[in-house]
């Protein structure tokens, strides 16, 4: 992306279009990959999209729409939080790496996942030995 595309992005967010979800709409020229990108860095920041809207001008941009909810609290995002996901976007705008960060959150979970294992293991064995007596003869 040329530097001067990288300043016709232009990103909004609102809590006031849907009471259940919070509106994100981003606005730029268009390039391969830019709908994934957004996706994937809306993903990783912790949101889940439960719809995108995604329109391309006559002019060759586009408009695209996301209606998000945080994903554990699956409420819409804090007002408080609307800045920061805002420069994400804009970030996600000019990157072309969330692919590769969305490999290494699938490989940091895949590691976690390995650990808990292991330590549920390590758990059924301490366990079974508590559940267990034995009692020597006494002769």
């Amino acid at each position: 992306m040329t530097e001067d595309n990288e300043f016709k992005f232009e990103v909004e967010a609102s809590n006031d279009d849907d009471p259940a979800s919070t509106t994100l709409i981003v606005r730029g020229p268009d390039r391969d990959g830019l709908l994934a990108g957004l996706s994937v860095a809306l993903t990783l920041r912790g949101c889940s999209i439960l719809d995108v809207h995604a329109h391309k001008l006559e002019d060759g941009t586009v408009v695209d729409k996301f209606l998000v909810v945080d994903q554990q609290t699956k409420k819409r995002l804090r007002d408080e939080e609307l800045a920061d996901v805002l420069k994400l976007l804009l970030d996600a705008t000019f990157s072309t790496e969330q692919p590769h960060l969305l490999k290494v959150k699938v490989n940091e979970l895949e590691e976690q996942k390995e650990a808990l294992e292991g330590r549920i293991k390590h758990l059924e064995v301490v366990l079974l030995q508590r559940r267990m007596t034995v009692r020597p003869s006494q002769s």
